[in-house]
């Protein structure tokens, strides 16, 4: 991000809801097809590739399924980071 005010799981975080966010406006069921990939190259999340993310959620490669732990940890970090760049 180039700030030098945040930190590298700052940097992840921002990088995780920008794609989750891109998901859910795709897919309410927040599952990704070949246009979400298409549309552009996304941070985090890759086609067929697992990943967990720094919520506790997991990414299988196609499906994302959120609880409002998940939500409350994004807003926390997203609150976080704002207290930093003010």
């Amino acid at each position: 991000m180039g700030t030098g005010q945040i930190n590298v799981v700052d940097e992840r975080a921002l990088k995780e809801i920008e794609d989750v966010r891109h998901l859910f406006a795709h897919n309410y069921a927040g599952c990704a097809d070949a246009v979400y990939f298409k549309k552009k190259k996304r941070h985090v999340l890759d086609s067929g590739v697992s990943v967990s993310l720094l919520s506790g959620a997991m990414f299988d490669g196609a499906n994302i399924s959120l609880t409002a732990a998940h939500l409350r940890y994004y807003a926390g970090q997203s609150r976080e980071i704002i207290r930093k760049l003010q």
